[in-house]
């Protein structure tokens, strides 16, 4: 007897009451850490992530996606095999721009759609209302976790990545280029507790840059960089990035 195909859904479904399936996933990409961890905890959980989707947006001030280094992504993706689809918006156009890469991701085969969303509702809403009308899953794999103890997972799991930006009191220029480890761990624990400072800048504290991980088959280093401050915030821009491959 011939069985039938599982839709997206259902796999997703069946996958949560126990019975996995392998999908073939796209994952949104900032070149950042939570983006990263997110697409390791899944292809751990045994799917395949071929491609990649970014979004360029105009505005510096996006609520929707990271904007420093956004143009260094294609290099993260090139260290890790996978393809990039990208495309530039505009304000007004990010969610129009990011349905498009995904409907070229679900042409591709793509079955459902990887986030790094950890905590803003504006993200996730959006992005799962947009992977529904595409007909596909939308997987947050760090959705609601602590995230003090995410940030010390992700570290633990092999992530190394850099500060890029930072817009906080407590965070600035002197922190640019700084590798998320135990040591800066403990700074941000700290201030967390004094100045209520998110600790995995969900609320845009700070951004980071992924320069190794194990999903990456060359790590990256920055070869050279400009950094600028102003008032209340400091960033990092990439200028050249060096990669080496892995034995």
């Amino acid at each position: 007897m011939r069985h039938a195909v599982a839709s997206a859904g259902e796999k997703a479904y069946l996958t949560v009451v126990g019975m996995h399936f392998e999908m073939k996933l796209a994952a949104l990409c900032s070149g950042g850490k939570d983006s990263s961890y997110a697409m390791m905890i899944m292809e751990e959980q045994g799917h395949e992530i071929p491609y990649l989707l970014s979004i360029f947006p105009a505005d510096k001030q996006s609520m929707m996606f990271h904007t420093p280094n956004m143009e260094m992504v294609s290099y993260l993706a090139e260290s890790m095999g996978k393809k990039l689809i990208a495309a530039r918006a505009g304000g007004d156009e990010e969610l129009t721009v990011l349905a498009s890469l995904i409907r070229e991701a679900v042409k591709l085969g793509a079955e459902g759609i990887v986030t790094g969303a950890i905590q803003s509702d504006f993200q996730f809403t959006r992005i799962d209302m947009l992977c529904h009308e595409a007909g596909v899953v939308c997987f947050s794999p760090l959705w609601r976790k602590d995230q003090g103890t995410l940030l010390k997972d992700m570290v633990y799991a092999g992530i190394r990545a850099v500060i890029v930006a930072t817009a906080a009191e407590g965070l600035g220029q002197k922190h640019l280029g700084r590798l998320i480890d135990d040591s800066l761990i403990q700074e941000l624990e700290e201030l967390n507790r004094k100045k209520g400072v998110n600790q995995c800048g969900e609320g845009g504290e700070y951004e980071t840059f992924t320069l190794d991980s194990p999903l990456h088959r060359e790590s990256l280093s920055i070869a050279d960089c400009s950094t600028s401050a102003g008032v209340s915030s400091s960033v990092l821009t990439i200028l050249k990035i060096e990669r080496k491959k892995k034995l």
